[in-house]
């Protein structure tokens, strides 16, 4: 969770622009927040965080919905 100065969860909408500004502003190429939570996924499962942990840190109830 990321919060602003006041201590307030940001929304997604938010989190969004502010993610885009950054990548804009370090010359970094547009990507769906959505895709790099994906590829941190099959990053951590490359390099051996067990499947029922992912499986909680993506929110899902079934292991077979994270390995998918």
């Amino acid at each position: 969770m990321l919060a602003d100065e006041a201590g307030d969860a940001f929304t997604i909408k938010q989190l969004r622009r502010r993610a885009y500004r950054l990548m804009e502003l370090l010359g970094l190429r547009r990507v769906r927040l959505y895709d790099t939570r994906s590829s941190c996924f099959t990053f951590l499962a490359n390099n051996g965080v067990p499947d029922h942990i992912l499986a909680r840190w993506a929110g899902h109830t079934n292991v077979k919905t994270t390995k998918r």
